[in-house]
């Protein structure tokens, strides 16, 4: 038979050709830029008519004829399996270069012909030896076999698994396996080519290696060496994956975390979490607060992890347990807030504050702890449960079949029934009802609330509460006091007592439930007055931005309702969560305790909020002169006040017409001159215009709740 006319890139590489690349790629990319003719296609691979030199060569190699002889007397198996491996490879290459088959196409017949050799007894291709050592192959070894055929070497057992003795162990010192490591554990998604790059550019691509210079392995040898890296270096790994599961799994657990804790409010923990529960109004997350001594827990819906939901947590916890001695959290942005930590700080409830480390959760166990068992405890308990990970929700999806929930949104495969206040208030019940009455094995079998119980030490309680909303109110921070008072968010504060700190810098906190009010100390803390903007006052704040949200949360509500109606079954989750947490409640209720001694906590900062509260002034140390430039400029400010108050009426009535009758012929499609919508432009940016329309806005959403 004639020898073939054109060859595939792999054929080519088999036959390795001098002055011919050894890799199927490399020779494509070689027959690419020497403008090889293509004679067809073999499926997607390309047949390439080689220029006359090779054809010469080639001519050559496959008309030599294959060496069956016996191999070498030995009795090493090794060799004798290495001799059986090279003639296979060899008498394949014969078997192509007779039929004229490309290679896979050949590879059936050849396994045919050997498997028929065996059984008949010929000894012509295969010598008898050969079967031997080789009854049967796969395809799959044939082809591994003819890929390390160019090295003999390669066909030897084991060539290359000498744990640690390889090219990438042992070279540069040891350095490229430190390098390797190094890599993997900071990039744990690089590819085995990504990882050779790196080490190209840091190494080179000659590696000294024992004294002599090797070039640098191929990308399987890599491919290898980290393979086998992970597999001998789990912890290391872990540690560097994922580091809460290293601690589980590998961490040393030999001391005690709650050893220097001896009395109730010693301290607290607080840490934020998703709630593994959705709501009818979005998922949200939740802040929990463990009291180490005692065990007993509080926790808190927040919509998003901000500053707010923290402390208002925190005051809960105050008002019911009374002030700790330190708080310990973590290190996220709610917490080393510059408001978390001046409302807990020094100028403050002058409680200490411990932050741990980033990516170390076991420095706040107990916190960690007790929200992984509410999650499990409580949340798979709940309506709206959405697992605990990826995996867990993939599998709650797939209980229904798809029929089942064919259009059917988010709400109805996870049977979502609860508002975020109705999910606070079964949290409540369960931390009341449940946790707090179950032994806890940190505890000596002890519950939370015997232990509360137990305590002898007084709780330090706040009496003023106004005064603790005062300092956990949203601080303005330091503002300097200039000749129209205090310049706010956008708006204006003045109080007659601020003329004697003219050009001086003040501490401002708000008034969390009005707008157009803020309370003003001086840099000591100490507290100079109630600031007003009159253009704001009365004005809640929480009003006001809820305001704007009112038709979102009654398109939220119709949804809810539009859920509740597709729960039925009596025993559905909803039902039977229901019924679960009333029995609870019912304990809970049952429960109580006797009443407990306690002591008045206060700070000077505290006290200064109590002063703000009752209105009490701090009546400086003038002299006569002093109070009589004092009196004559409250009398002047007075008149000033009150002669822009009328002028400003008028002007506001008349303002407001105008821009009424604008926004009229607006709306209608009326056209407008340029200097009137000018006018209405420069208006809007007014605080007076402002203020009128959030309060128009705040009456219609008012009305139409109603």
């Amino acid at each position: 038979m004639s020898l073939k006319t054109a060859y595939t890139a792999r054929e080519l590489a088999e036959l390795h050709l001098d002055g011919l690349p050894s890799t199927e790629f490399r020779i494509r990319e070689f027959a690419k830029r020497s403008g090889w003719p293509v004679a067809g296609k073999v499926g997607k691979a390309a047949l390439y008519r080689l220029p006359a030199e090779y054809q010469v060569q080639l001519h050559e190699v496959l008309s030599s004829p294959s060496d069956n002889a016996a191999p070498p007397a030995t009795t090493s198996k090794s060799d004798l399996r290495l001799n059986a491996r090279a003639l296979i490879v060899t008498e394949f290459k014969a078997h192509v270069r007779r039929s004229g088959l490309p290679l896979t196409k050949a590879e059936p017949g050849f396994m045919a012909l050997y498997a028929a050799q065996r059984t008949s007894g010929a000894e012509h291709p295969f010598p008898r030896w050969l079967f031997n050592v080789y009854p049967s192959f796969s395809v799959s070894s044939l082809r591994n076999w003819r890929g390390k055929a160019a090295d003999p070497r390669a066909l030897r057992d084991g060539y290359g698994n000498r744990r640690g003795q390889s090219i990438l162990a042992r070279a540069e010192g040891g350095a490229v396996a430190s390098a390797i490591a190094a890599i993997i554990c900071e990039r744990q998604l690089l590819a085995a080519g990504h990882i050779r790059d790196l080490i190209r550019m840091d190494f080179g691509t000659v590696l000294q290696l024992e004294g002599r210079e090797v070039p640098l392995p191929k990308i399987r040898a890599f491919e290898r060496y980290i393979e086998g890296w992970k597999r001998d270096n789990p912890e290391l790994l872990e540690r560097a994956v994922n580091p809460d599961g290293w601690k589980n799994k590998y961490m040393l657990a030999l001391g005690k975390a709650d050893a220097d804790i001896h009395r109730l409010n010693q301290r607290w923990e607080i840490d934020a979490s998703p709630m593994d529960v959705m709501c009818t109004d979005g998922r949200h997350l939740i802040y929990a607060l463990i009291d180490i001594w005692s065990r007993r827990l509080m926790i808190h819906v927040s919509r998003t992890a901000t500053t707010e939901g923290s402390l208002q947590l925190v005051r809960k916890a105050i008002m019911a347990w009374g002030v700790p001695d330190e708080i310990k959290t973590d290190n996220g942005s709610d917490f080393k807030s510059f408001r978390f930590r001046s409302a807990l700080g020094s100028n403050g409830l002058n409680v200490p504050l411990t932050v741990s480390g980033p990516f170390q959760p076991w420095k706040k166990a107990f916190v960690e702890r007790v929200i992984g068992t509410f999650q499990h405890s409580f949340a798979a308990t709940q309506p709206g449960f959405v697992g605990h990970s990826v995996a867990d929700r993939k599998k709650i999806e797939g209980v229904k079949s798809f029929a089942d929930n064919l259009g059917s949104g988010t709400e109805a495969k996870f049977q979502v029934a609860l508002t975020h206040s109705e999910l606070q208030e079964r949290i409540d019940t369960w931390v009341a009802g449940f946790y707090h009455q179950q032994p806890h094995s940190g505890l000596g079998g002890q519950t939370p609330f015997a232990r509360a119980a137990s305590s002898t030490v007084k709780p330090r309680m706040v009496a003023d509460v106004r005064a603790l909303d005062i300092l956990l109110a949203p601080v303005a921070g330091h503002r300097r006091v200039g000749k129209k008072g205090l310049r706010i968010e956008g708006g204006r504060f003045w109080h007659e007592t601020l003329g004697l700190y003219m050009g001086k810098d003040v501490y401002v906190r708000h008034d969390p439930a009005d707008m157009g009010r803020v309370y003003v100390f001086d840099m000591d803390e100490k507290f100079i007055c109630e600031a007003q903007d009159f253009t704001r006052l009365g004005a809640d704040r929480a009003t006001a931005a809820s305001a704007a949200k009112a038709a979102q949360r009654k398109a939220i509500n119709e949804q809810f309702a539009q859920v509740r109606k597709t729960v039925r079954a009596e025993y559905s989750a909803e039902k039977m969560a229901e019924k679960f947490f009333s029995d609870q409640a019912r304990a809970a209720a049952k429960v109580t305790t006797f009443p407990r001694q306690t002591e008045t906590y206060t700070t000077p900062s505290l006290d200064e909020a109590a002063r703000a509260v009752t209105k009490e002034r701090i009546a400086p140390c003038r002299t006569a002169e002093q109070n009589a430039r004092q009196e004559a400029f409250v009398e002047d400010y007075e008149n000033f006040q009150r002669k822009s108050a009328q002028r400003q009426k008028s002007n506001v009535e008349r303002w407001k017409d105008r821009a009424r009758d604008i926004e009229a012929r607006l709306e209608a499609g009326n056209p407008v001159s340029e200097v009137d919508a000018a006018w209405l432009a420069t208006m809007k940016t007014e605080s007076w215009f402002q203020a009128w329309k959030n309060l128009e806005d705040y009456k219609a959403a008012m009305t139409e709740g109603q």
